[in-house]
């Protein structure tokens, strides 16, 4: 995993790619991908361009490291599963959001000055806004979700799920 680090990191100005298009610049093992037209998972290779609601999964062996249109990444482990929800980029403002369904995904965010950029990783259970740091998150077989950061601020909320609940106990 450590060798996703060094040179998966491709710089690109927001310039260089139109609005809503990141690159995945690094495969390790197995990794498909999943245009959003699509329900058909095809092999990843490197310098794929991805856009959003297109889809990364990683096999046991596999890894993957996602470049934005900030220099911002995206890494999963083996066994992980991302669906990129936004990636947006214009005039006054600037939003990254990914969606893990399984798995793990470290993300390197660069310092976010603007109050108005954003980059989330949002789970079944908990989204996590970031400002600027590095961020693990992981989500477990029974969507439990883990969060953590490195140095930087990281807001961490509950969603709101429709789960159906005893009305006497509270419990689902």
């Amino acid at each position: 995993p450590a060798a996703l680090l060094g040179a998966a990191f491709v710089f690109l100005s927001p310039k260089d790619l139109p609005a809503q298009t990141v690159t995945h610049a690094e495969i390790q093992g197995q990794a498909q991908y999943q245009a959003a037209d699509t329900e058909v998972w095809t092999d990843a290779s490197a310098g794929l361009e991805l856009h959003e609601n297109d889809s990364v999964k990683t096999g046991s062996d596999g890894g993957a490291t996602i470049i934005f249109h900030d220099s911002s990444s995206s890494r999963l482990g083996p066994n992980s599963e991302i669906l990129i929800e936004n990636a947006s980029i214009d005039d006054k403002n600037q939003t990254i959001g990914v969606r893990l369904t399984s798995g793990r995904v470290w993300s390197r965010i660069l310092k976010l000055l603007d109050k108005d950029t954003t980059f989330e990783v949002r789970t079944s259970s908990t989204v996590a806004t970031v400002r600027g740091t590095t961020l693990d998150v992981a989500v477990d077989a029974e969507e439990t979700s883990t969060v953590a950061v490195a140095d930087g601020t990281v807001n961490v909320a509950a969603v709101e799920t429709e789960r159906a609940t005893d009305e006497k106990t509270g419990k689902p």
